[in-house]
């Protein structure tokens, strides 16, 4: 592991993204970094359309990213940019980490994957997964939550554990209206094909169940007949004991 990536790797709650061809897309992933490209044969049209103003050029499917300085890059939630080892970015993007290998810069005023849309309100995220995430947080008063996350659908929110609506934010991105007061937040990702699988899955099983039990009159049957051979058996030992002991001969003294 090259000393930008162990970088990277010792903050984590942020995205990053790589300036031109310095890193593939998605093979952040293989180190534990995420990535605010996007490698995908079915790229969603529009993740690719709100990225469209950084993406500089693309190489088959893989996007280029560029214009470091663009207001796009903190909305996404991206922290650090990853460059040439001698790379020079404008201001106010500052150089955190380099090396022979590759140059770390720090994007000011970065988003975190969840916000408040308000200035006053506080949220923390306890919880960062890649399919569930949980924040708790107060608002006064009532307030929009904001986020980076792409919303295809398949992300469900529940607000004290409870079903909530979600909306959409430039096309893109999950939001939500949130009460005032204090709430829990639980965002699971539940894609339809997800759901849609577990239910034919569990329709599999039960199926595959029911193969190995034998039909009602089978089964009493098969008990019913275990129950009299049993019993005949019992009489059958009880009939030789009851013999065996008529014809015994007391022993001679």
């Amino acid at each position: 592991v090259t000393g930008p990536v162990r970088f990277l790797q010792a903050e984590p709650g942020y995205r990053m993204a790589a300036l031109g061809r310095a890193l593939p897309p998605n093979l952040a992933s293989l180190y534990g970094l995420t990535d605010a490209r996007i490698y995908n044969p079915v790229a969603p049209q529009a993740y690719v359309t709100a990225t469209a103003p950084i993406t500089v050029a693309w190489h088959g499917e893989q996007p280029e990213l560029g214009k470091p300085g663009h207001p796009l890059y903190p909305r996404l939630g991206v922290r650090y940019l990853l460059a040439a080892p001698d790379a020079a970015l404008p201001p106010p993007l500052q150089r955190v980490y380099a090396d022979p290998d590759a140059s770390v810069w720090g994007v000011p005023g970065a988003q975190p994957r969840l916000y408040l849309s308000g200035p006053v309100g506080l949220l923390q995220i306890p919880r960062l997964e890649d399919s569930w995430i949980t924040a708790r947080g107060r608002a006064e008063p009532a307030q929009r939550l904001g986020s980076s996350l792409y919303q295809d659908g398949g992300w469900r929110l529940l607000l004290d554990r409870r079903s909530h609506p979600t909306a959409m934010s430039e096309g893109a991105f999950l939001a939500a209206p949130l009460p005032a007061g204090r709430w829990r937040l639980d965002l699971l990702y539940r894609p339809r094909g997800f759901l849609w699988g577990c239910v034919l899955a569990a329709f599999g099983l039960a199926a595959g169940a029911a193969a190995f039990v034998p039909p009602p009159g089978k089964l009493l049957s098969a008990t019913y007949g275990s129950r009299r051979s049993t019993g005949l058996t019992v009489f059958l030992r009880s009939r030789r004991l009851s013999i065996s002991t008529k014809t015994e001969k007391p022993m001679a003294k």
